[in-house]
């Protein structure tokens, strides 16, 4: 299949690379040739590609959401005044449980793959064309993800200690159904991909940890952990190890391959040394943690370190939305009334954040416009009321935008959603499928 996006008002390559009345051609998988329409038409002469019109419309990479958990779209608003730890005994434990016990009965998960569907719709439908999803992983998720084309990473969640019992496998059995997981899905389609997701350090054993370092290297994957997202968190791993979380890991080595922390809030001085030392990629999540009430992460000292920062939504029970814009918006002005300085994060680095610095977290040849990049390409209207005038470019999309403006999203070279239409899913019976299967398992988690 071939595209051509044709007359862009703007073209944005990176976010200080934006040209205007911009062509940009879409041929497989990649991006061919982009440039001014005297550049390009040399690519597409002879052939008959899909066109879209792209005037009074920016052209610009997709979004990678670097965190989220896929299956909370079943539990939004549930425990909306707790907080972290409270909030996963009473919230999460209950119905992942459910979902646990069935599944372990029925061999599959029918649910994994309307909440994933449901999810990754809501996604796309932001501009977000790739996310880290740490899940309750099943077949259906992928499955899910590879009927809209949505690129998508499961970082496989693991947790050997400090969960319920019914949360609970062997080690032995755990570890196969990874490594089985990893055989099946990782590469698959050149679309879908896994990591390994030891959820934190206070639900994960040393040789847990080790064995997924192992794994990790063995098997080319990318990590993901939740890195003190609470004071408690930090204050328990010190009293238990003598060390930071972060200094915790380094002292394992776990740090020494592709490592993305979420949330990375009460660091110390050290450990912000660390992360530029070890090339660690923080992922803030600003909703979820204004939510949960955990803090603000020095996402502005990291940036100021030269240090790669990515961005996320987070689950939907602790956000309660899978929204980028939003997610840019309110994380660059959280940042800037913590510290009371209007510079301390700028349009261009939130933008960067969700773009190009997310595609690093995911290991991904996309969050730029280039030709050869990945062809996951989003198109925004600017044409609206809302947006108007435009002064600068980056600000509007940031501070102005909405997720009802992105009116045509292609992953991998196929168009996923056009003019807000998902041209190979029944939005309609997806949705009402997921708000029967959503009632059910609620209703068995919490009576």
């Amino acid at each position: 299949m071939s595209i051509l996006i044709k007359g862009a008002s703007y073209l944005i390559a990176e976010p200080d690379q934006i040209a205007q009345d911009q062509d940009l051609y879409i041929e497989g998988e990649h991006i061919k040739a982009m440039g001014s329409p005297e550049e390009v038409a040399p690519y597409y002469q002879g052939k008959n590609p899909v066109i879209i019109d792209g005037s009074s419309k920016v052209v610009m990479p997709g979004f990678v959401n670097g965190h989220a958990h896929l299956y909370q779209n079943f539990l939004k608003g549930r425990g909306n005044n707790l907080a972290l730890k409270e909030w996963c005994d009473e919230v999460l434990f209950p119905f992942a449980g459910v979902i646990r016990t069935e599944a372990r009965q029925e061999r599959s998960s029918i649910a994994a793959y309307y909440w994933t569907a449901l999810a990754s719709m809501e996604m796309v439908r932001s501009g977000i064309t790739s996310c880290i999803n740490m899940d309750l992983i099943y077949d259906e998720m992928f499955q899910a993800w590879s009927d809209l084309g949505f690129r998508g990473i499961a970082a496989i969640t693991c947790s050997d200690q400090g969960i319920p019992p019914e949360l609970l496998r062997e080690p032995e059995e755990a570890r196969r159904d990874i490594l089985d997981y990893i055989e099946r899905w990782k590469g698959h389609k050149g679309l879908l991909d896994v990591f390994l997701g030891p959820s934190t350090i206070y639900l994960s054993s040393p040789d847990l940890l080790n064995w997924v370092r192992k794994t990790a290297d063995e098997k080319d994957l990318g990590t993901q952990i939740h890195i003190a997202e609470t004071r408690w968190e930090v204050e328990d791993c010190k009293a238990d190890t003598g060390y930071t979380p972060l200094g915790y890991l380094n002292s394992l080595g776990f740090l020494e391959g592709h490592v993305t922390a979420p949330h990375c809030i009460h660091l110390e001085p050290n450990d912000l040394d660390i992360i530029a030392e070890k090339g660690v990629i923080p992922v803030y999540n600003p909703k979820s943690n204004m939510r949960l009430g955990s803090g603000i992460a020095p996402i502005a000292e990291m940036l100021k370190r030269g240090i790669t920062v990515s961005i996320a939504t987070d689950g939907a029970a602790s956000n309660d939305l899978l929204d980028m814009f939003e997610e840019m918006r309110v994380g660059t002005f959280l940042q800037r009334v913590a510290l009371e300085d209007a510079a301390a994060v700028s349009a261009e680095d939130a933008f960067a954040m969700a773009t190009v610095n997310g595609a690093r977290a995911a290991k991904i040849d996309a969050g730029v416009l280039r030709p050869g990049a990945l062809a996951d390409v989003i198109v925004v209207e600017i044409g609206s009321i809302h947006q108007q005038p435009i002064n600068d470019l980056m600000a509007t999309l940031v501070f102005c935008c909405k997720s009802s403006d992105v009116q045509t999203v292609i992953i991998n070279g196929r168009i996923v959603m056009e003019d807000r239409v998902f041209p190979g899913m029944d939005e309609g019976e997806i949705l009402s499928r997921s708000l029967e299967i959503a009632r059910e398992k609620v209703k068995k988690a919490y009576g």
